[in-house]
């Protein structure tokens, strides 16, 4: 085959490129108040701008919602996409599965997936330089308490739906939010370690690197509330739930929950005997974190586990095709050994047949070719007299009894006395 061929051949693809894209990342984004008020929200507190904060953990569980979500041909449009509308606004496609990946700062995780170029919009506007994207979603988010204190004003909570993507000159999510013009490294949360990473940090805002334990931002605060007043109090007793609402709901986080709210109930007794109560609170803290690390390892492994299943689903469903033709073609030979069987055995019956005529024929053969001869020769017949035909054979004379014989014996090699 010739390269010439090959080329026009690969030319036909139903696709311009493919390229591997983050779609969204976590932490930090920030937000007009215009844009903070259209979310729902009333902030206290009059600003330009609002900074959100997006857990990990509820980014990363968000990862499926992005698998096969329609690109817009260039920047965000002002209606959401679907079939009625997708051929005048849309021009490529996020594919799957997606990856939760590390992203270069080392605090965040990011979302990756592979974005396919169908149409000429979408591409041109990427290759003019416009590289980063920015999602298009449903999203629910809360405002805290403690702005100053946690560096932040929202948290994210949950992304409910995902509509389309947008290829963007500058989006909210900063320069690595973007199409990949190299092979993404890769690297997964395994290979260099999430501890090292600090994405503790990213998730919980606190246990990163130099920050103090649990057990001793409890103690801060119990000791705090003995001169609080009670507004100041409930402010407290807000910062530290605060932060233990960056967990991912589960049941360990509902028991740190309760250990924190019985500490805050009984708070001299708890500080009596600090050192058993710091056991308590630090141990169930570090459950929770175990439950997220796995939480994030499930997830971070999700695409990968998907796309064996699809594989595997795949060879299943191709052993189950090839033991149907398996199936088909014994199917096939058992007819053609039963059509087989049943020619050889209509064979036979004619085989069997024909020698029994061939028998009979020859037993009744001679007297019948004898009578016929007879009748044709005129062999003691009462027309004409003898001797009035003539042929040219070797039979010899007509009309006699001996003639018949000789001609008997010429056929069957005897006469019909035998």
């Amino acid at each position: 085959m010739s390269r010439e061929f090959l080329t026009r051949v690969q030319d036909k693809k139903p696709y311009i490129e493919v390229k591997d894209v983050i779609v969204a990342r976590s932490g930090m984004y920030t937000y007009t108040r215009e844009e903070v008020l259209a979310r729902g929200h009333k902030p206290t507190r009059v600003k330009d701008f609002y900074t959100e904060f997006r857990p990990a953990g509820v980014i990363a569980a968000s990862a499926g919602l992005f698998d096969m979500i329609p690109v817009t041909k260039k920047e965000h449009i002002d209606v959401e996409i679907g079939s009625d509308n997708f051929h005048d606004f849309s021009s490529a496609i996020i594919g799957g599965p997606i990856s939760v990946v590390p992203m270069p700062n080392g605090l965040d995780i990011g979302l990756q997936g592979r974005i396919v170029f169908y149409t000429k919009d979408a591409h041109d506007y990427y290759k003019a330089g416009n590289r980063e994207t920015s999602a298009d979603y449903v999203s629910e988010s809360v405002l805290v308490d403690n702005p100053d204190e946690v560096g932040y004003d929202l948290r994210l909570t949950k992304i409910t739906s995902v509509n389309n993507v947008a290829i963007t000159a500058m989006g909210r999510g900063g320069k690595d939010v973007r199409i990949q013009d190299s092979v993404f490294t890769g690297h997964t949360f395994d290979e260099i370690g999430r501890e090292n990473m600090g994405l503790l940090s990213s998730i919980l805002g606190i246990g990163g690197a130099g920050e103090k334990k649990f057990s001793a931002v409890i103690k801060d605060s119990l000791a705090e509330m003995r001169s609080a007043t009670p507004e100041r109090q409930k402010v407290i007793v807000g910062e530290v739930l605060e932060r233990v609402a960056g967990f991912t709901p589960s049941d360990m986080r509902s028991a740190l929950e309760g250990v924190v709210r019985d500490s805050f109930l009984h708070a001299e007794q708890a500080l009596a005997d600090w050192q058993k109560s710091a056991t308590l609170i630090d141990g169930v803290y570090a459950r929770c974190m175990d439950s997220e690390k796995e939480l994030l390892a499930k997830v971070t492994d999700a695409g990968k586990g998907e796309a064996e299943a699809k594989k595997g689903e795949k060879e299943e469903k191709a052993g189950e095709k090839e033991e149907k033709a398996g199936e088909k073609e014994e199917k096939v030979g058992e007819k053609e050994e039963e059509k087989g069987e049943k020619d050889e055995e209509k064979k036979s019956r004619a085989k069997d047949t024909a020698a029994l005529v061939d028998e009979r024929l020859k037993a009744l053969l001679p007297d019948l070719i004898t009578e016929i001869l007879k009748k044709t020769l005129g062999a003691g017949g009462a027309e004409g007299p003898r001797g009035t035909r003539a042929i040219d054979s070797g039979i010899g004379l007509i009309g006699t009894e001996e003639s018949v014989d000789y001609a008997l014996e010429g056929i069957f090699g005897h006469s019909s006395g035998m």
